[in-house]
Parts: structure tokens; sequence; C-alpha cells
């Protein structure tokens, strides 16, 4: 009589329990993205933070909440005069204020 390979656990006539690993680390994922050029001066963010939409949910709910942990943006008032914004005001708008 010859033995075929049947396979991981062939022959068992029930299943196993699956078991599940305990996460071991934190992801810190980073993302800088543009996400709008316009020609002209834009005026800002209508409603700030609940302006912005990642995959049709706003940063920011209408009672204040954020819907994202460390979760920061940016508005950054530029045109081809000005000058890249300063450390100060950089960080001013990780805040969610407008500089």
């Amino acid at each position: 009589m010859l033995n075929y390979p049947s396979g991981s656990g062939g022959g068992k006539k029930r299943q196993e329990s699956p078991t599940v690993a305990e996460t071991t680390g934190i992801s810190t994922d980073y993302a800088q993205v543009l996400m709008a050029l316009g020609e002209g001066q834009i005026e800002g963010i209508k409603g700030n933070a609940q302006g912005v939409f990642l995959d049709d949910t706003p940063l920011q709910n209408q009672d204040g909440t954020f819907n994202f942990q460390d979760m920061t943006y940016n508005f950054v008032r530029w045109n081809i005069e000005s000058k890249y914004p300063s450390k100060c005001q950089r960080s001013q708008q990780r805040d969610h204020r407008q500089c």
C-alpha cells in the first residue's frame, strides 16, 4: 500500500481553533501629501479641520472631536513670491491653527 501526502492536518475530523498573536510593535506611519493646488490666492479651508476629508471622513466632527488620533494638517498660504513658512508658523499649523 502506498502512502500519499495529504497536506497539513489532512484526515483530521475536526478543525483546530485559530490563535491570534499579540501585537509586538507600534506602527508610526508618516505621510506628507500635497492635497491641492490653485490658480490665485486660496483663502483657507472651509471649517478648518472639518473641511479636510480622508476617504469621505472629516478630520474633525461638528462637536469638535477628531476622527483620527495623532493626525495633523497644515494650510500654508503661499505663492511664488512667498518664502517658505518659518518653523514657528509650521508648529502653529500643526496645532490646528492657521497663520
